[in-house]
């Protein structure tokens, strides 16, 4: 009894605390990492290394705030690397590089990937990345997260693209209002290699599961996501609207998409239908020239739903515990399970009760 007393006078202590349990003696707490706050990113040979959420944000927020004093370079003109996988949620994002200010600086997301945003965007050229400049790139990166925009160009990754893109994918959804929605790219000028949506889309006109708008190079991509729109033209699996440019050796899944043709506008060759279960071979990516599945990537059933996923990002393909800023939930060694105690009553009832304390312990 000399042992249930201590447990007694252990959980009204809790209880004076302000907390709704007590533990045993003996048991270990596993700390919590605060949420981190907002601080300028260093500066490593002229690359801005990013490894948190709230060095991310700070460069979010003072996209054209000068790096170091005396200095003509900006955040919107920098090269960026990540360090890590970065979790966004709780922070509000807006988009990087706007018409007003264009992104024109490189960016590599080193195999990893940005999660949990939310953007609602008012203006022309909605996504992480909002407008880019030529000559711009963005390599080796992953999104997922919700993209809402009123007016044209909204897609994921970036609204309006004029940079090369490659080795990048997006996840979660688009949704458009106006002209030019895509699950990565809302109107792109650009170039996008070797990547892929599996966000859904929605949109009014030329709408389009990887891009809305294409005017320059789309190859070896595919996309997934559901795709729809309040026109019954100008929406495809792929390409909303084709203008100019090329479209080849790229793909797009007729089952989970929902659209018949790969290109809405016009319809024509350099986006190929497959099925669900036909996505999932690699066999199947056999247009000249067929895809590489040794070097660029790869067809596992525990990876990315069973779709090809990207070599170069599976650090990005890992479990939610290695984002960072979040810890894994583990049992840890010799720690005693703890017991929720509601009120004093509750206390005062075990410690009234008859119990064999070896038993109880046991």
């Amino acid at each position: 009894m000399g042992y249930l007393r201590s447990i007694t006078r252990a959980a009204a202590v809790s209880l004076a605390l302000g907390s709704s349990f007590f533990a045993l003696p003996g048991t270990v707490f596993a700390s919590t990492t605060p949420a981190p706050v907002l601080q300028a990113p260093p500066v490593v040979n002229g690359v801005v290394e990013i490894s948190t959420a709230g060095q991310l944000e700070y460069v979010d927020q003072h996209q054209a705030l000068e790096i170091s004093p005396n200095s003509s370079l900006v955040y919107l003109s920098a090269s960026i690397e990540l360090m890590n996988n970065i979790d966004l949620n709780g922070y509000q994002w807006h988009p990087f590089g706007t018409a007003a200010n264009l992104y024109r600086g490189q960016f590599n997301g080193q195999g990893y990937k940005i999660s949990n945003f939310t953007i609602k965007g008012t203006s022309e050229g909605v996504g992480f990345f909002g407008v880019t400049y030529v000559g711009t790139h963005i390599t080796n990166l992953g999104v997922e997260g919700s993209v809402t925009g009123n007016y044209d160009s909204v897609g994921l990754l970036v609204g309006s693209s004029s940079s090369t893109i490659k080795d990048c994918y997006s996840e979660g959804s688009v949704t458009g209002a106006s002209y030019y929605d895509g699950g990565l790219v809302g109107s792109n000028g650009g170039s996008i290699t070797d990547s892929y949506s599996t966000a859904s889309v929605s949109g009014l006109n030329q709408v389009g599961g990887l891009v809305g708008l294409t005017q320059l190079a789309v190859s070896g991509d595919y996309a997934t996501g559901s795709v729809t729109s309040t026109h019954s033209h100008d929406i495809g699996g792929l390409v909303g609207n084709y203008n100019m440019g090329s479209i080849y050796n790229s793909y797009y899944d007729q089952t989970t998409t929902g659209q018949k043709v790969g290109i809405g506008n016009p319809n024509f060759g350099g986006a190929t239908p497959l099925s669900d279960t036909a996505m999932k071979l690699a066999s199947s990516y056999t247009s000249t020239p067929s895809w590489d599945f040794t070097k660029t990537w790869g067809i596992d059933p525990s990876i990315n739903n069973g779709y090809p996923y990207l070599r170069s990002m599976l650090n990005s393909y890992s479990s939610a515990s290695n984002i960072a800023g979040t810890l894994p939930e583990v049992p840890l060694a010799g720690a005693l399970p703890m017991i929720g105690i509601g009120t004093l009553g509750a206390i005062i009832f075990i410690r009234r009760q008859k119990i064999n304390t070896r038993s109880f312990l046991r």
